[in-house]
């Protein structure tokens, strides 16, 4: 009948039109999914970029620091090389020094016992000399009393044993003087020598003291 036929019709639309729509909405969802395909795509490649020039950076960055440990090493090596050349240099010089030190307080120890050598034999020699001038002079006196208390009977020998007894006064006195100037001398050019070593070995002990602060520090 015309009713029947007039919905077969109406079917057959709706039908056309709903495979219309679902072909649209199959086209539409193959676009969305080929621009997400495409965006994921061209995301993936910028990530994968990204993480290339990171792996990149990272391995540029552990070769800098692997070089920076080698010149520190390299830099502590030489500051310890150098280090210990100082120090065996300075210790070489404290044991100069201190040897030096010693050899000069040896030698005052010497000085000062040849000294006093010197003096004892000199005030021997001296106290010897003048007891004999003073027992020269005390026989001197003796004569000429005995000469005073028996005027007029004095003889040619009793005369020039008086000159005699002069003379040996006499060159007596100069021994003494010149033992006393000799003396004086040697007491003198002793003195110059001590002081000069005893200033040469406190400069050193000064020198050796900074020295030994300087390893210190």
């Amino acid at each position: 009948s015309d009713v029947k036929q007039d919905r077969v019709i109406e079917l057959e639309t709706t039908v056309q039109s709903l495979e219309s729509q679902l072909q649209e909405q199959e086209k539409e969802a193959s676009d969305v999914v080929s621009q997400w395909q495409e965006s994921y795509t061209a995301q993936s490649d910028e990530m994968q970029e990204r993480i290339s020039k990171l792996e990149s950076t990272v391995q540029s960055l552990e070769s800098q620091l692997q070089e920076q440990e080698k010149e520190a090493s390299d830099v502590v090596s030489q500051w310890q090389e150098s280090y210990t050349a100082q120090s065996d240099e300075m210790q070489e010089r404290i044991s100069k020094l201190e040897s030096t030190v010693q050899s000069l307080e040896s030698q005052l120890q010497e000085q000062e016992k040849e000294a006093g050598n010197v003096v004892s034999q000199w005030q021997e020699s001296y106290t010897a000399t003048e007891e004999k001038c003073a027992a020269l002079e005390k026989e001197l006196a003796t004569v000429r009393s005995e000469m005073e208390s028996s005027a007029g009977l004095q003889s040619d020998d009793t005369q020039e044993r008086i000159s005699e007894l002069e003379s040996t006064v006499q060159s007596l006195e100069s021994q003494l003087q010149e033992q006393e100037k000799e003396a004086s001398d040697v007491v003198s050019q002793w003195q110059e020598s001590y002081t000069a070593t005893e200033e040469k070995r406190v400069a050193l002990e000064q020198e050796l003291a900074t020295v030994r602060s300087e390893m210190e520090s």
